[in-house]
Protein backbone atom coordinates (compact mmCIF):
# COMPACT_ATOMS: atom_id res chain seq x y z
CA UNK A 1 0.00 0.00 0.00
CA UNK A 2 1.16 3.60 -0.99
CA UNK A 3 1.00 6.11 2.34
CA UNK A 4 0.70 9.85 0.72
CA UNK A 5 3.15 12.25 2.49
CA UNK A 6 2.08 15.79 4.19
CA UNK A 7 5.00 17.61 5.16
CA UNK A 8 4.77 21.43 4.48
CA UNK A 9 5.19 24.49 6.01
CA UNK A 10 2.13 26.48 5.14
CA UNK A 11 -1.53 25.55 6.96
CA UNK A 12 -3.12 27.28 3.42
CA UNK A 13 -1.01 24.16 0.98
CA UNK A 14 -2.33 21.65 3.70
CA UNK A 15 -5.72 22.54 3.45
CA UNK A 16 -5.80 23.18 -0.34
CA UNK A 17 -4.51 19.15 -0.60
CA UNK A 18 -6.92 17.93 1.39
CA UNK A 19 -9.66 19.80 -0.37
CA UNK A 20 -8.36 17.89 -3.19
CA UNK A 21 -8.07 14.82 -1.75
CA UNK A 22 -11.65 15.22 -0.77
CA UNK A 23 -12.63 16.17 -4.32
CA UNK A 24 -10.91 13.27 -6.27
CA UNK A 25 -11.00 10.83 -3.55
CA UNK A 26 -12.10 8.21 -6.10
CA UNK A 27 -8.63 8.58 -7.54
CA UNK A 28 -6.86 8.76 -4.18
CA UNK A 29 -8.14 5.10 -3.59
CA UNK A 30 -7.06 4.11 -6.86
CA UNK A 31 -3.57 5.27 -6.43
CA UNK A 32 -2.89 3.92 -3.37
CA UNK A 33 -4.34 1.04 -4.51
CA UNK A 34 -6.65 0.04 -1.38
CA UNK A 35 -10.37 -0.59 -1.16
CA UNK A 36 -12.99 2.57 0.10
CA UNK A 37 -13.83 0.30 3.37
CA UNK A 38 -9.81 0.72 4.31
CA UNK A 39 -9.09 3.59 6.80
CA UNK A 40 -8.05 6.81 4.52
CA UNK A 41 -3.58 6.70 5.19
CA UNK A 42 -2.08 9.97 5.64
CA UNK A 43 1.76 9.77 5.82
CA UNK A 44 2.88 12.82 8.43
CA UNK A 45 6.23 13.94 8.46
CA UNK A 46 8.00 16.36 11.20
CA UNK A 47 11.29 18.02 10.51
CA UNK A 48 11.42 19.69 14.64
CA UNK A 49 12.59 22.86 15.01
CA UNK A 50 16.27 21.76 16.58
CA UNK A 51 16.69 18.92 13.85
CA UNK A 52 15.58 21.26 11.00
CA UNK A 53 18.37 24.02 12.56
CA UNK A 54 21.27 20.55 12.91
CA UNK A 55 20.58 19.92 9.52
CA UNK A 56 19.81 23.41 7.79
CA UNK A 57 16.78 22.68 6.49
CA UNK A 58 13.34 23.85 7.04
CA UNK A 59 11.09 23.14 9.75
CA UNK A 60 7.36 21.89 9.04
CA UNK A 61 4.32 22.65 10.94
CA UNK A 62 4.05 21.20 14.25
CA UNK A 63 2.25 18.18 15.04
CA UNK A 64 -0.70 20.26 17.06
CA UNK A 65 -1.01 22.34 13.42
CA UNK A 66 -1.53 19.75 10.98
CA UNK A 67 -3.36 17.24 13.35
CA UNK A 68 -5.65 20.36 14.05
CA UNK A 69 -6.37 20.47 10.67
CA UNK A 70 -6.97 16.82 10.14
CA UNK A 71 -9.54 17.29 12.79
CA UNK A 72 -11.36 20.04 10.86
CA UNK A 73 -11.52 17.84 7.72
CA UNK A 74 -11.91 14.44 8.73
CA UNK A 75 -13.11 14.35 12.50
CA UNK A 76 -15.76 11.63 11.73
CA UNK A 77 -14.39 9.87 8.95
CA UNK A 78 -11.65 6.63 9.43
CA UNK A 79 -8.20 7.68 9.18
CA UNK A 80 -4.61 5.87 9.53
CA UNK A 81 -1.87 8.35 10.29
CA UNK A 82 1.59 7.43 10.46
CA UNK A 83 3.90 10.07 11.97
CA UNK A 84 7.54 10.36 11.47
CA UNK A 85 8.94 12.97 13.81
CA UNK A 86 12.13 13.79 13.15
CA UNK A 87 13.74 15.58 15.96
CA UNK A 88 16.85 16.05 18.61
CA UNK A 89 16.30 15.53 22.27
CA UNK A 90 14.70 18.88 23.00
CA UNK A 91 12.39 18.21 20.17
CA UNK A 92 11.24 14.78 21.20
CA UNK A 93 10.57 16.22 24.49
CA UNK A 94 8.18 18.89 23.25
CA UNK A 95 6.46 16.01 20.90
CA UNK A 96 6.29 14.17 24.32
CA UNK A 97 4.72 16.65 26.38
CA UNK A 98 2.20 17.68 23.30
CA UNK A 99 1.18 14.01 22.70
CA UNK A 100 0.28 13.21 26.67
CA UNK A 101 -1.81 16.42 26.36
CA UNK A 102 -3.80 15.42 23.08
CA UNK A 103 -7.03 13.76 22.86
CA UNK A 104 -6.50 10.71 20.63
CA UNK A 105 -9.41 10.08 18.06
CA UNK A 106 -11.18 6.94 18.19
CA UNK A 107 -11.96 7.36 14.92
CA UNK A 108 -7.91 7.53 13.72
CA UNK A 109 -5.76 4.83 13.97
CA UNK A 110 -2.23 6.04 15.00
CA UNK A 111 1.60 5.15 14.42
CA UNK A 112 4.23 7.33 15.90
CA UNK A 113 8.03 6.97 14.80
CA UNK A 114 10.82 7.80 17.05
CA UNK A 115 14.55 7.48 16.75
CA UNK A 116 15.84 4.05 18.46
CA UNK A 117 17.03 6.34 21.49
CA UNK A 118 13.55 7.71 22.48
CA UNK A 119 11.80 4.13 21.87
CA UNK A 120 11.58 2.87 25.03
CA UNK A 121 11.15 6.00 27.29
CA UNK A 122 8.18 6.09 24.89
CA UNK A 123 6.56 2.80 24.93
CA UNK A 124 6.98 3.54 28.95
CA UNK A 125 5.30 6.51 28.64
CA UNK A 126 2.03 7.78 30.09
CA UNK A 127 -0.23 8.34 27.10
CA UNK A 128 1.30 5.01 25.40
CA UNK A 129 0.00 2.88 28.74
CA UNK A 130 -3.23 3.89 28.00
CA UNK A 131 -3.08 1.01 26.34
CA UNK A 132 -5.29 2.53 23.58
CA UNK A 133 -6.57 0.28 20.79
CA UNK A 134 -5.68 2.61 17.94
CA UNK A 135 -1.99 3.88 18.77
CA UNK A 136 1.33 1.78 18.17
CA UNK A 137 5.19 3.20 18.55
CA UNK A 138 7.86 2.35 16.18
CA UNK A 139 11.39 3.22 15.33
CA UNK A 140 12.89 5.21 12.46
CA UNK A 141 16.23 4.76 11.13
CA UNK A 142 17.78 7.22 8.63
CA UNK A 143 19.60 6.77 5.57
CA UNK A 144 23.30 5.14 6.54
CA UNK A 145 21.67 4.04 9.79
CA UNK A 146 19.75 0.71 9.12
CA UNK A 147 21.86 -0.69 5.78
CA UNK A 148 24.19 -3.20 7.40
CA UNK A 149 21.13 -4.44 10.24
CA UNK A 150 20.84 -8.31 9.93
CA UNK A 151 17.98 -8.35 11.86
CA UNK A 152 14.89 -5.79 13.44
CA UNK A 153 14.73 -7.59 16.66
CA UNK A 154 15.84 -5.49 19.14
CA UNK A 155 14.56 -7.18 22.10
CA UNK A 156 18.37 -7.83 23.36
CA UNK A 157 19.31 -3.97 22.41
CA UNK A 158 16.03 -2.41 24.30
CA UNK A 159 14.86 -4.95 26.72
CA UNK A 160 11.10 -4.27 24.52
CA UNK A 161 10.07 -5.61 21.56
CA UNK A 162 9.41 -3.65 18.84
CA UNK A 163 7.37 -4.50 15.51
CA UNK A 164 7.22 -1.52 13.41
CA UNK A 165 10.06 0.38 11.30
CA UNK A 166 10.19 3.31 8.85
CA UNK A 167 13.44 3.74 6.95
CA UNK A 168 14.48 6.42 5.26
CA UNK A 169 16.31 5.70 1.77
CA UNK A 170 17.56 9.20 1.75
CA UNK A 171 18.39 11.58 4.32
CA UNK A 172 15.63 12.63 6.46
CA UNK A 173 14.77 16.29 6.08
CA UNK A 174 16.67 17.28 2.88
CA UNK A 175 14.69 17.73 -0.18
CA UNK A 176 15.18 17.43 -4.13
CA UNK A 177 17.06 14.08 -3.38
CA UNK A 178 16.58 10.95 -5.12
CA UNK A 179 15.91 7.17 -4.66
CA UNK A 180 19.04 4.95 -5.96
CA UNK A 181 18.22 1.75 -7.22
CA UNK A 182 20.65 -0.09 -4.81
CA UNK A 183 19.29 1.05 -2.01
CA UNK A 184 15.40 0.69 -3.25
CA UNK A 185 16.89 -2.76 -3.88
CA UNK A 186 18.35 -3.23 -0.54
CA UNK A 187 15.44 -1.73 1.29
CA UNK A 188 13.07 -4.25 -0.52
CA UNK A 189 15.46 -6.90 0.86
CA UNK A 190 15.50 -5.96 4.20
CA UNK A 191 11.85 -6.07 4.08
CA UNK A 192 11.89 -9.69 3.16
CA UNK A 193 14.38 -10.80 5.04
CA UNK A 194 12.36 -9.67 7.89
CA UNK A 195 8.97 -10.94 7.55
CA UNK A 196 7.75 -10.54 10.84
CA UNK A 197 8.05 -7.09 11.14
CA UNK A 198 6.41 -4.39 9.66
CA UNK A 199 7.74 -1.17 7.16
CA UNK A 200 7.73 1.67 6.14
CA UNK A 201 9.78 2.76 3.17
CA UNK A 202 10.32 6.18 2.69
CA UNK A 203 12.28 8.74 0.10
CA UNK A 204 11.52 9.14 -3.42
CA UNK A 205 9.24 6.48 -4.16
CA UNK A 206 6.62 7.10 -7.09
CA UNK A 207 3.04 5.46 -6.56
CA UNK A 208 3.86 4.47 -9.93
CA UNK A 209 6.38 1.92 -8.75
CA UNK A 210 5.47 -1.48 -9.77
CA UNK A 211 8.30 -3.60 -7.16
CA UNK A 212 6.63 -6.66 -6.03
CA UNK A 213 6.32 -5.32 -2.62
CA UNK A 214 5.91 -7.23 0.61
CA UNK A 215 2.94 -7.84 2.27
CA UNK A 216 4.76 -5.88 5.11
CA UNK A 217 5.42 -2.97 3.68
CA UNK A 218 3.96 0.23 3.27
CA UNK A 219 5.71 3.05 0.88
CA UNK A 220 5.56 6.57 1.29
CA UNK A 221 5.16 8.97 -1.54
CA UNK A 222 5.21 12.65 -1.63
CA UNK A 223 6.26 14.59 -5.47
CA UNK A 224 4.81 11.50 -7.22
CA UNK A 225 1.21 11.29 -5.49
CA UNK A 226 0.21 14.64 -5.23
CA UNK A 227 1.13 15.39 -8.83
CA UNK A 228 -0.94 12.38 -9.96
CA UNK A 229 -3.98 13.79 -8.18
CA UNK A 230 -3.70 17.19 -9.25
CA UNK A 231 -3.95 16.45 -12.66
Amino acid sequence: MFLPSVLECSEQVVEKKLEMVIEKIETVYSLLKIQKDIPLPFHLDFVLPQFAKDRSVMKSLSPETILGILEKFFSSQRLSLTIHLMGNVQDIFESYKFFNDYSFNPNWQYLIFVDSNYFKSWVNSSFANLNLDNLDLGIWYDKGEWENLESFNLNQELEIDCQNYLLMTVLAGKSGQKLTPQIKDLALQKTIQNPNKKFILDGGWSVEEEENISQNTEIVSYTSFWNQISM
